[in-house]
């Protein structure tokens, strides 16, 4: 029985150390309004400003969802400062162009639709400066003209 309970915990205690943290890198997590609502669906990038440092530039993305994000630490950013840029598109139905199928054959296909103003999107100016510690960083972008 002991030598059981202790193969338990070296186990456990293997596997726990699978997830350690990533010395330097930070997580970064926050919320995401667009248009005065919860951002349903999207990306948010994190761009380095800033070359060197002790891990050099990182980068990093996360998926936006009920408009929350996260980044964990350890894929996170090292401190310093950072570009924000934001991605989501949808659907259009209303607007079709025209595509060939794998068959060869002409169809309408819904055209995507940018929903993100381009000062948030790819000609952003929004910076953050990552910090030890916890990152919270919330934005409202408003609705694409």
């Amino acid at each position: 029985m002991k030598k059981s309970a202790l193969l338990i915990f070296l186990v456990f205690l293997v596997l726990s150390g699978c997830e350690r943290a990533t010395p330097g890198r930070y997580s970064v997590s926050g919320e995401v309004t667009l248009a005065g609502a919860p951002m349903n669906t999207g990306r948010i990038i994190f761009e380095p400003l800033e070359t060197g440092g002790e891990l050099g530039p990182t980068q990093a993305a996360a998926s936006i969802a009920s408009g929350k994000y996260q980044v964990e630490q350890r894929t996170g950013l090292a401190a310093g400062q950072y570009r924000v840029k934001f991605e989501a598109k949808e659907l259009d139905a209303s607007k079709t162009k025209k595509a060939r199928n794998t068959l060869g054959q002409e169809i309408d296909v819904p055209v995507e639709r940018n929903l993100i103003p381009d000062e948030f999107g790819a000609k952003s100016e929004q910076t953050v400066t990552v910090t030890e510690g916890e990152n919270v960083f919330n934005f409202e972008i408003p609705a694409r003209p």
